[in-house]
């Protein structure tokens, strides 16, 4: 199975599923959600029914919308894989992880955010992957970078600007990018050049002011709080005890 291709090659794999989403977030995955993706989440399902799943397909390790509240505990007992259910955001988890972690060498996923955060560790393609071969594609946030024309630095402010889990390119940002020429169906996907071309014209720093902010239409404080959001030195949220719970067997589930 797909656990044992890897441990066949010595290593070994953690997995990570989202725990609670964010309204934004949930709304930006409703609207991104065209029909190109509606047919393919129901060409997976229906080939899990008729048995017909074999492994060697594109996208056949991409887990299909909805099941990652289940698969998780169908990994957890299993595997011998550790599995986590983010408290915060998911990638962010990720990312700090692999970073803290000095026997993480990859993200083996398929999130652009990856390919944002300035982390020690490749950032690897599911998308790509050869399970025969065992090789994939990497994808680099210094290369993004010079293809965009910008300093690495200036990454999150891209991401926030172009649209991300924070800032929704469908709410926040459609007057923006409407000015920039993106209208209609480009606009639903990306204009990344426009975007990097007007953080180069404008000399904007890696953090929001509020030239950033006037120019967009979109608050500084929420800009301030998409571009924290891809910083790793912030520690984890802090989670208060549940109520009729033990104080000291809360702290050592979670401390764990």
């Amino acid at each position: 199975n797909f656990v044992e291709m890897f441990e066949g090659h010595n290593i070994g794999l953690v997995f990570f599923f989202d725990g609670c989403v964010s309204s934004t977030k949930v709304e930006e995955l409703a609207n991104s959600y065209v029909n190109s993706e509606l047919v393919e989440i129901q060409n997976t399902f229906g080939r899990l029914y008729a048995g017909q799943w074999t492994g060697n397909m594109r996208d056949d390790y991409s887990c299909p919308s909805g099941t990652g509240y289940t698969l998780c505990f169908a990994v957890k007992h299993l595997t011998s894989c550790k599995v986590f259910r983010s408290v915060e955001e998911c990638d962010l988890e990720v990312a700090r992880y692999a970073e803290q972690h000095g026997e993480c060498f990859a993200l083996l996923s398929q999130d652009t955010d990856f390919a944002i955060f300035n982390t020690r560790v490749l950032y690897l393609s599911t998308k790509h992957l050869d399970t025969k071969t065992m090789t994939t594609c990497a994808y680099h946030g210094e290369t993004l970078a010079q293809h965009l024309g910008l300093e690495r630095k200036l990454l999150p402010l891209f991401a926030c600007l172009a649209g991300n889990d924070i800032v929704s390119k469908y709410d926040h940002l459609r007057h923006f990018h409407s000015s920039l020429g993106c209208k209609g169906r480009r606009a639903a996907h990306s204009c990344f050049p426009e975007v990097a071309s007007v953080i180069k014209e404008e000399r904007w720093s890696d953090q929001p002011d509020d030239t950033v902010a006037a120019r967009t239409g979109v608050s500084l404080g929420l800009l301030q709080e998409a571009v924290a959001s891809y910083s790793l030195r912030s520690g984890p949220s802090y989670l208060p005890v549940p109520p009729d719970v033990d104080p000291q067997s809360w702290h050592l589930v979670v401390e764990k």
